[in-house]
């Protein structure tokens, strides 16, 4: 699809309606209007925004707009108490309330409800989650914590669910600094009794060039990460959904496709692309005085690796533009059946239902290849057939989860409500786990409400730990964990058994209460209390002599079926012993003058580590640093603080408005580094205060347009951003170059 096809749709589009009416603007709805606006996330039964079991924040189309966010992922972190971006050598991560684990894995991101996360590796689908078009999405909902109860496994740290129904035709247009182009569309029309919808995109962004800095400055293969000439977001991507609904019937089918540079990486593997297509199937009726609603899903999800070829020039080496170096399908099916009542049983609001998802890893993507290497000549030396046969990325295997869930809330008088959840997941390889909520709900008067819940969220180890993968970089699966003592070079270096990986566990106690004293106030506050366990870390087997690391290479030496990696090592998943605590605090604030269209939001978050045990330090462990005596976040700044504003000066009607985001981490504690003596130690790092400003306009004359302009990082706070590292590779990483320099872009919105 290219640009100048669709900015001639636009155009017409809005010729045609140029006298349509303005979607619905969350930011100028009143707090009334707000709080009874629904949450679908959190529970199957209570939907109002304020009596939520959970934690949840939601998030407008407008504040998308506004935020000077260009991904999903730093949305969330401008505007989601408790969440943070960390990134490593070649992940973006959504760390949540001091998590960070080494991939997104442990974050469920739905579309609509329907889950989007790949089982085999890395999660939410990265062209989403990282992905640069925001214009498809109606709001955001975001549980903060655990969400298995309703959810299943993935949703340990947290749950994303982008709404997209109901969202009103709209076009819209954007240009900016660094190559930024882009072009939306959604029109929605009624055929008889369906109602249709269709979004298309299309957009890409050059970036800003990575600076020689941090982890920049780091080398491998010939090349520094710098050298390697790698823009920040860089990327391209089209997107297409088109949705079919009577009221009883619903179709969707979809299509997210995007290819970006991994801009801390620093292998010839530098850029990722995903495509995933996707169709969704249901149908709901009344049935015996509630509602039935059965939906079948198939999601197909291809990954591949390339180098962009961009080396700057005069560097040591340089690289062949586009050469594919890995590649994977998964695909997915699932089929949801649901019932829900508030009138079958008094006083009782339930919902009943079943899952069953098929999972099918290891498959060779649209272009035939499931294999993954670390540079560009082993596919020159081997070429891709044979890289097939014995690189492959995942070995093939399937892969059936079977789930039951069961939801109550009851009604006990007096503004008390009791409600009760839980959920049972069956895995073949990692076993059942049953995950409980149980909490109660208090408000007897407007201005008070009270919230004391009990939540549980787990994920099982990645699938590649079980079926097997990453062939010829050294992943050792989980049956041949007994195999390492019987491997003379590993035995040697003091290497032991593994044991079998258990499902990590969180539970969380949380206080949460609501004051709304006035129609221009609001504030919420929670107070949760984390226990996280069986920690699941990336750990390593290396062999330390050179010699016999180079004949162990040479000799292609197996740990049972696995051959060791092309570095001299094996890497694994493992359960780090005993438990972490992390207590917190997320306080936010709205005030609203509605005759002088003014809104402000501030909040302001704040996680320790309480206690921990000596196993959560080890090596590998990228979750906290430290020592015991005196643990610290790590890469996760303990203290972060939020404002938004909005100011229309006409009132809440005006056509000029005028908006500003900020972000500030006063600092933060990168992994342990080491002393000439041998001794460890955490260094306080500076944070960053970022300040986004946008200034937006309606035309009267022309219902329906508006423009925006958007200013990044007017500050210009650029100092290094936290990072962490996995397998040990901590030493020498004090940030990476990832904040952009000021910049700026334009949107030209029609809405009819």
């Amino acid at each position: 699809m290219h640009h100048g096809a669709i900015l001639c749709v636009l155009l017409a589009l809005g010729l045609v309606h140029a006298n349509a009416a303005v979607s619905q603007d969350y930011m100028g709805m009143s707090l009334e209007e707000l709080m009874a606006t629904d949450v679908s996330v959190a529970s199957r039964v209570s939907l109002r925004a304020d009596r939520q079991p959970a934690a949840v924040t939601t998030i407008s189309a407008a504040q998308i707009r506004h935020s000077g966010a260009r991904t999903l992922n730093e949305l969330l972190m401008i505007h989601v108490p408790g969440f943070f971006l960390v990134e490593d050598q070649d992940d973006t991560i959504a760390g949540v309330r001091g998590l960070a684990p080494d991939n997104n894995s442990k974050l469920l991101l739905l579309l609509d409800g329907v889950s989007l996360n790949a089982d085999w590796f890395w999660g939410p689908p990265d062209a989403v989650l990282n992905g640069l078009d925001l214009a498809f999405i109606e709001r955001l909902e975001v549980i903060r914590g655990p969400g298995s109860v309703t959810l299943g496994q993935g949703a340990l740290l947290g749950v994303v669910n982008i709404v997209t129904r109901g969202s009103r035709s709209h076009a819209t247009l954007v240009a900016g600094e660094d190559g930024r182009t882009g072009a939306a569309l959604r029109h929605r029309w009624r055929w008889n009794d369906w109602l249709a919808s269709l979004y298309l995109s299309d957009g890409r962004f050059e970036g800003e060039p990575y600076r020689n800095e941090g982890l920049g400055l780091q080398v491998e293969q010939g090349l520094s990460v710098f050298e390697r000439n790698h823009h920040l977001r860089r990327g391209d991507y089209g997107h297409l959904m088109f949705d079919l609904d009577d009221g009883r019937w619903s179709l969707r089918a979809f299509r997210f496709q995007q290819r970006r540079d991994l801009y801390n990486w620093r292998r010839d593997r530098e850029r990722v692309e995903q495509r995933l297509d996707g169709l969704v199937l249901g149908y709901r009726h009344g049935f015996a005085r509630g509602e039935a609603q059965v939906e079948l899903f198939h999601q197909i999800d291809d990954y591949e690796l390339s180098s962009h070829g961009g080396t700057r020039a005069g560097a040591a080496r340089s690289l062949i533009p586009g050469m594919v170096l890995g590649g994977h399908r998964e695909s997915r099916s699932a089929l949801r059946a649901q019932f829900r009542s508030d009138s079958l049983l008094d006083g009782h609001r339930i919902a009943l239902g079943a899952e069953w998802t098929r999972l099918h890893a290891g498959q060779r993507n649209a272009r035939g290849n499931n294999f993954l290497v670390n540079t560009q000549q082993a596919v020159l030396d081997e070429g891709p057939a044979r890289l097939n046969r014995f690189n492959r990325w995942s070995l093939p295997g399937r892969t059936r989860v079977m789930s039951l869930f069961a939801e109550d809330f009851i009604d006990l008088g007096s503004g008390w409500e009791l409600f009760l959840a839980a959920r049972w997941d069956d895995h073949p390889d990692w076993g059942s786990e049953v995950s409980p909520r149980l909490g109660l709900l208090f408000q007897n008067t407007p201005e008070w409400r009270w919230r004391l819940s009990w939540q549980t969220g787990f994920r099982g180890a990645v699938g590649v730990n079980y079926s097997g993968g990453f062939e010829g970089d050294g992943l050792l699966r989980e049956a041949n964990f007994g195999q390492v003592e019987s491997n003379p070079f590993f035995a040697a270096n003091g290497n032991r058994n593994l044991r079998p990986v258990s499902p990590e566990k969180s539970s969380s106690l949380e206080l949460a209460a609501g004051w709304h004293p006035s129609v221009n106030w609001q504030v919420e506050a929670t107070l949760f209390y984390n226990v996280t366990r069986n920690v699941i870390g990336v750990g390593a087997y290396f062999i330390a002599d050179d010699v016999a690391r180079a004949e162990a290479v040479a000799a292609a030496t197996r740990i049972g079926s696995d051959v060791i990696g092309d570095w001299g090592g094996v890497f694994y998943f493992q359960n780090n012993p005993g438990s972490l605590h992390h207590a917190g605090l997320e306080l936010e604030a709205e005030y609203r003058l509605d005759e002088l269209g003014l809104t402000l939001r501030a909040s302001h978050s704040r996680v320790e580590v309480t206690s921990s045990s000596a196993g959560q330090f080890g090596p590998g462990n990228i979750y906290v640093a430290g020592r015991q005596s005196s643990p610290l976040a790590r890469s996760f700044p303990e203290r972060v603080n939020r404002l938004q504003a909005e100011w229309r000066p006409g009132g809440r009607e005006g056509a000029l408005s005028l908006h500003a985001s900020l972000l500030d981490w006063p600092h933060w504690y990168p992994p342990v580094q080491e002393n000439a003596d041998g001794s460890s130690f955490t260094p306080e790092l500076d944070g960053n205060t970022v300040l986004n400003l946008g200034l937006g306009y309606r035309f009267v004359r022309l219902p329906g347009w508006s423009i925006a302009l958007q200013l990044k990082n007017v500050g210009n706070a650029l100092a290094l951003y936290p990072a962490t590292s996995v397998a040990g590779e901590g030493e020498g990483n004090l940030g990476v170059p990832a904040l952009e320099r000021r910049s700026g872009w334009v949107t030209l919105r029609v809405d009819f």
